[in-house]
C-alpha cells in the first residue's frame, strides 16, 4: 500500500511540471515553441519535456523543427540585455550561449543579479526599520529600549541610503549598456 502511494504521489508531481498542455500538443507549431523556449532562456533539454508532456497526448513532438527554432532563435537570447533581464528577476541560466556570445551574456547577467540582490538587500532592511519603528510605538517599551530601536533605525535608514546609491549606480550602468 506505502508502494502504492508513494506512486501516486510521484505520478502527480510529475503530472504537475508538464510543461504543455494536450490541446497545446495537437495544436504545437514546433519551430515556434523552440523559438520562444530560446528567447524564454530555456535549457536545450526542455524538448524532453515536451516530448513527455506530449506522450500523454499522444503527440511525438517535431524535435528537428523544435531545433531549428530553438537554434536559430538562441542568439537573440545571447545578448547582453535578456543576461540582464534574467539576472535581475533571479532566472537561472543554464549555459546555452555559444562561446562567441556568452561573454557579453553573461556581463548582463551578472549586473542583473546584482541589482536583484541589491533591492532585496534593501526590502531587508526596509523591513528592519519598519519592526524598529512598530518597536518603538509599542506602549510596553522603555525609554532605554527606544533609544536603543532610534539608534537601530538610524543605522538602518544610513544603510538604506548607501545600498539604495548602489542600486541607482548599478541601474545606471544597466542604462548606459542599452538594458
Amino acid at each position: 500500500m506505502v508502494d502504492r502511494r508513494v506512486t501516486l504521489l510521484l505520478l502527480a508531481a510529475l503530472g504537475g511540471c508538464a510543461t504543455l498542455t494536450p490541446e497545446q500538443c495537437r495544436q504545437a507549431d514546433w519551430y515556434e515553441l523552440g523559438a520562444r523556449d530560446a528567447l524564454a532562456g530555456s535549457a536545450p533539454g526542455i524538448i524532453d519535456s515536451h516530448a513527455r508532456a506530449c506522450d500523454r497526448a499522444g503527440v511525438v513532438p517535431d524535435a528537428a523543427l523544435w531545433q531549428a527554432g530553438y537554434n536559430e532563435t538562441l542568439p537573440r537570447f545571447c545578448v547582453g540585455a535578456y543576461g540582464y533581464r534574467l539576472g535581475a528577476r533571479d532566472g537561472t541560466y543554464h549555459g546555452q550561449c555559444p562561446p562567441e556570445l556568452e561573454r557579453e551574456f553573461l556581463d548582463g547577467f551578472r549586473l542583473g543579479q546584482d541589482v536583484h540582490d541589491l533591492e532585496g538587500q534593501i526590502r531587508e532592511v526596509e523591513e528592519n526599520i519598519e519592526r524598529l519603528r512598530q518597536s518603538m510605538r509599542d506602549e510596553h517599551a522603555t525609554e532605554a529600549s527606544r533609544e536603543a530601536d532610534g539608534r537601530w533605525l538610524e543605522h538602518y535608514k544610513d544603510e538604506r541610503e548607501r545600498l539604495q546609491r548602489r542600486l541607482w549606480n548599478l541601474q545606471d550602468r544597466a542604462r548606459e549598456r542599452g538594458y
